[in-house]
């Protein structure tokens, strides 16, 4: 197997491990054996908790950049593209359990990445759009992540949530916005 397969391995029982037992009860010996792998060779790859975090907060970045890549293929915005992309990001297991990590997380390594990440998305809305409709935009994505990670978004049995509304009428906001901005 290949290094990259077994890491892939290793992150995807890490998301497995917290999803199931929490962060108070994640360890390595529970992802190597989640894995599949000796503790020994989890070892090798990821020293520490620490680094073994830190690699799989890259992973979930790539799996959220992976996300934002497709929607773009589908749109000619990449607004709407970062839009669709957080929709289907709140569906992924790797997103809500980096949601729930981040609140636990102090260390600035374990962030590496989603800073360029967050900077490089803001140029991106403000290249099609203002810088308002750019910040809405961010914000509205952050707010439905948190929701989503502190368990904030009032589902009920009775009453699921219909993204394609939300979607609609947050295009319907970003238009109202807009056009505000072409009258100053």
């Amino acid at each position: 197997m290949r290094n990259e397969e077994k890491n892939t391995r290793i992150f995807e029982a890490t998301t497995k491990v917290i999803n199931e037992q929490g962060i108070n009860q994640f360890t390595l010996d529970k992802v190597a054996e989640r894995a599949g792998v000796s503790k020994g060779g989890l070892l090798y790859r990821f020293p520490s908790k620490e680094r073994l975090l830190k690699g799989w907060s890259h992973y979930v970045l790539e799996v959220f950049t992976t996300l934002v890549e497709e929607e773009v293929e589908k749109s000619n915005s990449f607004a709407t593209a970062y839009l669709q992309a957080t929709l289907r990001s709140l569906e992924s297991a790797e997103m809500k359990t980096f949601m729930t990590v981040s609140g636990y997380q102090a260390e600035e390594q374990f962030y590496e990445g989603w800073k360029e990440f967050y900077a490089q998305t803001i140029v991106k809305l403000q290249e099609e759009t203002s810088p308002e409709v750019a910040s809405i935009i961010q914000l509205t994505c952050d707010g439905l992540w948190l929701q989503d990670a502190f368990q904030l978004n009032h589902r009920t049995e009775h009453k699921p949530i219909n993204w394609f509304l939300i979607y609609r009428d947050l295009q319907q906001v970003i238009s109202i916005v807009e056009m505000s901005g072409d009258k100053q």
